[in-house]
């Protein structure tokens, strides 16, 4: 049976978090497009007269961006605390220097900025989700108006959503804050 050293381990760990670092921009630059498409289509000129009920989609874009993301930074927050387990052992030969995540003050920091781009996600999704809401309530386009029972109840269902995906994304920020407090012995 072969044995993996610390080192490479370590290694490993960290391409897997910059991997899913890079995924969760990537995400996030592939939701802010597609929003912003389904936003936009309606008020084309060329755009048929249904083309309006493509806004009912924001809520649930908005919910699965969140729940990508949630599962994103509990992968990042699993190969942070492998980190540092392997960074807590000492007097062994493969043991690793405390670079990131025992120093508090870098702990501290990089939590503060990943909690700034939760911040920025919720507020990104509300100000989709509110354009949309927008464009239901107000005719801004001869298509806008919640013209039967259907619309009515969609866009009730839709700000429902909104806010569970609203409550998802604070979680994201008590998970992490569990996770750093247990891992920083400071």
């Amino acid at each position: 049976m072969t044995t993996v050293e610390a080192n490479h381990r370590y290694s490993s760990a960290w391409n897997e978090i910059n991997l899913r670092v890079g995924q969760r921009h990537a995400l996030t630059a592939n939701y802010t497009v597609v929003a912003l498409a389904i936003l936009g289509a309606p008020f084309l000129n060329s755009a048929p007269d249904y083309a309006f009920r493509a806004l009912y989609v924001i809520p649930i874009l908005g919910f699965i961006f969140i729940k990508l993301l949630r599962m994103h930074e509990r992968q990042i927050a699993i190969l942070r605390g492998f980190l540092v387990k392997l960074e807590a052992i000492d007097g062994t030969p493969d043991a690793m220097p405390r670079f990131f995540h025992q120093d508090c003050k870098r702990g501290k920091l990089a939590h503060n900025a990943r909690r700034i781009h939760d911040y920025i996600c919720l507020l990104m999704i509300a100000v989709f989700t509110g354009t949309a809401t927008i464009c239901w309530l107000y005719p801004l386009t001869k298509y806008a108006t919640l013209k039967t029972p259907l619309d009515t109840t969609l866009a009730i269902a839709s700000l429902i959503l909104f806010a569970i995906t609203a409550w998802l994304a604070l979680g994201i920020e008590s998970l992490r804050n569990r996770i750093f407090e247990e891992s920083q012995s400071c």
